[in-house]
């Protein structure tokens, strides 16, 4: 086990999956993906969040593993934290209404996972995240 999923585990999280089928992530339209709304508990604050996550077709509706659904959100909800400057001179974006759009969502999903986990355990889990899928 990694630091990131024994950090994971030690948070006592709960999440379940629900299958959303099978369609195009907006981006790549043409890409299939399997869609799934994860909810997650934290049982000793009694905080709760959902978010999307979605899987390559290859995993055939495989329930996702918290772990890798967590280390992706973490990766997100991190780049909500750097500023909307930061992202548009990156250019990651060809759009700025859609790089606005996808750093106000990232933003608002760094709020929602330390609201989950506190803004201490988030930090670490910073940290230790590599996002690599496991």
């Amino acid at each position: 086990m990694t630091q990131f999923e024994d950090e994971v585990k030690a948070l006592g999280l709960r999440m379940t999956a629900r299958y959303l089928g099978r369609k195009g992530w907006k981006a790549e339209k043409n890409v299939l993906f399997d869609n799934w709304r994860c909810d997650f508990l934290n049982p000793q604050n009694g905080a709760k969040m959902s978010t999307l996550f979605h899987m390559g077709i290859g995993h055939n509706k495989k329930r996702p593993d918290m772990v890798d659904v967590l280390s992706c959100v973490i990766y997100d909800a991190d780049v909500g934290g750097r500023t909307l400057q930061d992202i548009l001179s990156e250019s990651w974006y060809d759009d700025d209404k859609e790089a606005r759009e996808v750093w106000r969502g990232c933003v608002s999903l760094r709020k929602r996972l330390i609201a989950l986990v506190g803004e201490k355990e988030f930090e670490k889990l910073v940290s230790l995240n590599d996002y690599r899928l496991r």
